[in-house]
């Protein structure tokens, strides 16, 4: 699954990602000289789009989140938000979106599991959640993974407010802190300011996330051209699976994911049936015969936004 900043114009949809879908997508704002900025998409895999659905956006005092739910990988639902802060977001401004965002959290994690990333325009430093108030939350989980140890020392007024809304959400930001990304690595290097570089794009997981045994994060160069770095997490092997259910018959059709059709895609759709339609008839036939759904998959094609 892939979190990514899109800079489309607004009334553009983002762009196809080879070997991916577009799960969820939520619309960049303009900027001067008509480019878009901004704006943010979750990408999935064939495998997961059928236990893939869209759980809910927001567009709140500048701030953007799309979130999705990806059900049957984990013994329980993972939802996952994908954030976008604007350059120079009034703190008021970044004080509602982050209330916002934790309300949405706390809802989250009253259903499943909770991760967030994106480009949150702060500074936390190598500060965690109890340099803000609460020394027992840190204790509770410090002792398992280690200190947050960064190349980025500053802590500036955005940092704190991120933190604040980690604490109250029940998150933890795991840049500089799990293996693989300590100390941590600068996400950001300017192109306008050679030399100038930052941690400014975080990934945040609910602590039975971050107590996975084997869960790495690093921080990959960035592409020729882009000044901001890929940032991969990994869950390890200690990952809870969900239980067996084959005695009930359950499996990835039957996760209840949630779908939005993009009329805008029915063309092609059916340009792509028709195409294959051997193959078409071949699956529909033996759906039919299996009595389960036909899985769109097997044919690489998807409706889904």
């Amino acid at each position: 699954l892939i979190l990514s900043e899109t800079c489309t114009r607004p009334d553009s949809t983002p762009p196809p990602l080879q070997g991916h879908v577009l799960a969820h997508f939520s619309h960049s704002t303009l900027a001067a000289g008509g480019q878009g900025r901004g704006g943010v998409a979750l990408y999935v895999t064939p495998s997961l789009v059928g236990r893939t659905g869209i759980w809910g956006d927001a567009h709140v005092g500048g701030g953007v989140a799309a979130w999705v739910r990806v059900q049957g990988v984990l013994d329980r639902p993972l939802h996952i938000a994908a954030c976008y802060v604007p350059p120079g977001l009034p703190a008021a401004g970044l004080g509602q979106f982050f209330g916002h965002l934790c309300r949405d959290v706390l809802r989250a994690r009253e259903a499943g599991y909770v991760a967030v990333g994106g480009d949150f325009k702060v500074r936390t430093g190598a500060a965690v959640e109890g340099d803000v108030g609460d020394g027992e939350l840190s204790a509770s989980i410090l002792p398992h993974i280690g200190e947050r140890i960064s190349v980025d020392t500053t802590l500036n007024a955005q940092g704190r407010a991120l933190l604040g809304m980690c604490q109250e959400g029940g998150l933890w930001i795991v840049n500089a802190l799990l293996p693989g990304d300590v100390p941590g690595q600068w996400t950001y290097h300017s192109i306008q300011n050679a030399g100038a570089a930052s941690v400014v794009d975080d990934f945040l997981l609910d602590a039975d996330l971050l107590g996975v045994a084997g869960a790495t994060l690093s921080v990959q160069p960035p592409e020729q051209c882009l000044d901001h770095t890929a940032i991969v997490l990994t869950l390890g092997e200690g990952a809870c699976l969900p239980a067996d259910t084959s005695a009930s018959g359950a499996g990835p059709s039957s996760a209840g994911a949630e779908y939005i059709v993009d009329p805008s895609l029915l063309p092609a759709f059916t340009a792509a049936v028709e195409a294959r339609g051997e193959a078409w008839e071949r699956l529909t036939a033996q759906a039919s015969q299996a009595g389960s759904p036909a899985s769109l998959d097997a044919l690489g094609l998807s409706l889904m936004r």
